[in-house]
């Protein structure tokens, strides 16, 4: 709490990239290239939209959008704090999954959103495949909690569980996307 009993506004800072780390394989941070995968930019893309629309509706007081704060979180995740050591304990999934998944990493963040993501430390590549959204927000047990809605599009092939052939069917993130993401005329 801050001085006479309001309470300090927490902000969300968003990474600044250089443009020319990124290239047509994708970006470089921390020395892991980062790749996405179609169901990630697809959520991304609408995240975005989301947020340009709350910025043009309410310029002055968009920062405490949803949509701004969700989009700067996953900014800070996928461009700073994975890419920084993405097999921190606190990624493991276990078998949350299942057995055969065991390979697959989340990180957590605003209490019920999870990001899912890939990566091989010998290869320096983190393939980031799909984070949840409002509909699919966590209730442990429930047919819309995230890691069964995650388990069921494994199970179905997209993303692909092999390594070779999820990084083949994954690439850079649309420098659009970067650009919402990093903007930092807020």
């Amino acid at each position: 709490m801050a001085a006479h009993g309001k309470r300090k506004r927490e902000t969300v800072s968003r990474p600044r990239i250089i443009a020319d780390d990124v290239d047509h394989d994708g970006m470089v941070v921390n020395g892991w290239t980062l790749l996405f995968h179609e169901a990630i930019i697809g959520q991304l893309k609408n995240l975005a939209d989301a947020s340009a629309r709350a910025r043009k509706a309410n310029p002055k007081n968009f920062r405490s959008n949803t949509n701004i704060k969700l989009l700067a979180a996953l900014a800070k995740l996928m461009l700073q704090a994975i890419p920084a050591d993405p097999g921190r304990p606190e990624h493991r999934l276990g078998n949350t999954l299942g057995a055969k998944y065991r390979h697959w990493f989340r990180a957590k963040f605003f209490c019920r959103f999870r990001l899912f993501f890939r990566y091989d430390s010998q290869a320096r590549i983190i393939v980031y495949v799909w984070v949840n959204d409002a509909h699919s927000l966590r209730q442990r047990g429930g047919k819309n909690d995230p890691y069964e809605v995650f388990r069921r599009m494994l199970a179905s092939g997209n993303p692909p569980n092999q390594w070779a052939e999820l990084v083949k069917r994954s690439g850079a993130l649309p420098r659009e996307l970067l650009s919402s993401m990093t903007d930092r005329e807020d």
